[in-house]
């Protein structure tokens, strides 16, 4: 093997080792990431959901006005 084949794949047996070292902390920090983003995601639907719910209230009411007004609006015209 030439010196530069030598040099080549002691560089190449390096970054296997350095890979190989720093894949745990890699897959940690994906698993943490994917859980935090888990987290998130579940928190955007409470959220969602909340304001679904207040929107729903928010039309009930308007509904509920909107009837009060046609009963007195009915009433000033007897």
């Amino acid at each position: 093997m030439s010196q530069e084949q030598e040099i080549v794949q002691e560089g190449a047996e390096e970054v296997v080792e350095l890979i190989s070292e720093d894949a745990p902390a890699a897959e940690e920090a994906a698993e943490e990431a994917e859980a935090e983003e888990a987290v998130e995601a579940e928190a955007a639907e409470a959220v969602e959901a909340e304001l679904e719910e207040e929107v729903e209230e928010a039309a009930a009411s308007a509904e509920e006005a909107e009837a009060e007004a046609e009963e007195v609006s009915q009433e000033e015209a007897e």
